[in-house]
């Protein structure tokens, strides 16, 4: 048996105890949510193809946007007649689609439900309280070096080349994993919808930015020796708790 622990962020209330028996999908803590999605249809406002919004906006994966602010901008042949999308309301923009060319935005508002963590593995709560829930479990666990970003799952996608032209959306909904990346692969896998990353190598100094802009996305860091385990997992299913730098192989 091993131990996952299970970091709450901020707001989070536990809703199980010790010595609760958890299956998968049970919800183990909870908080009211605020915030409602906006998406805006750039590449479709501004007639460019979707695979090339991020050459037009004017922010950043991460960056807080105000009401008022030029968020992309499209300029003409000769300088004249470009055109601009201006934000109608404050936020922040958590993901870059680039099948579509659609920029989503959490809008600054009021609560408008719940937001929940699941438990991703069978097990019995070893310890809880509204900090941290550590699970025993016999699931196979990996303790990242260093993670970043929320809960989740996906199927391990395994790439040898993590070079930006070599991403395509086939990793939708997957765990991809690296040796290699840098912060310009980052943004286009998270902008063809993966799940995660796992990486054994990314820039210091990318990974900082990365934090500071409080991206949702997990992003984990692994030694060498786990990392091969994970190659070796290519293709199931894993489970990674970016605050709490776990990995667990479903």
């Amino acid at each position: 048996m091993t131990l996952l622990p299970v970091l709450l962020p901020e707001g989070y209330v536990a809703k199980v105890s010790a010595n609760d028996k958890l299956t998968a999908g049970t919800i183990i803590a909870e908080k009211k949510s605020s915030g409602m999605k906006k998406i805006i249809h750039v590449s479709q406002i501004l007639n460019f193809s979707p695979k090339d919004i991020s050459k037009n906006l004017k922010k950043n994966l991460g960056d807080g946007i105000l009401k008022g602010d030029v968020i992309a901008e499209k300029k003409g042949n000769l300088g004249p007649g470009s055109k601009k999308i201006i934000s109608e309301f404050s936020g922040t923009i958590i993901k870059i689609d680039e099948n579509t060319g659609d920029l989503v935005i959490r809008e600054a508002g009021e609560e408008q439900g719940l937001e929940t963590i699941v438990s991703p593995v069978d097990g019995i709560v070893d310890f809880c309280n509204n900090e941290k829930i550590v699970i025993k479990t016999d699931k196979d666990t990996i303790l990242a070096q260093d993670g970043l970003g929320k809960e989740k799952e996906g199927e391990l996608w395994y790439l040898e080349d993590s070079q930006e032209e070599n991403l395509s959306k086939e990793i939708e909904g997957k765990v991809l994993l690296v040796r290699t990346i840098d912060r310009v692969a980052v943004f286009k896998a998270i902008g063809l919808d993966a799940s995660g990353i796992i990486a054994k190598d990314l820039e210091n100094a990318d990974f900082v930015d990365l934090s500071e802009k409080k991206i949702e996305t997990p992003i984990m860091i692994v030694n060498d020796d786990d990392f091969k385990r994970l190659v070796k997992a290519n293709g199931k299913k894993v489970y990674l708790g970016g605050k709490d730098k776990s990995i667990v192989i479903l």
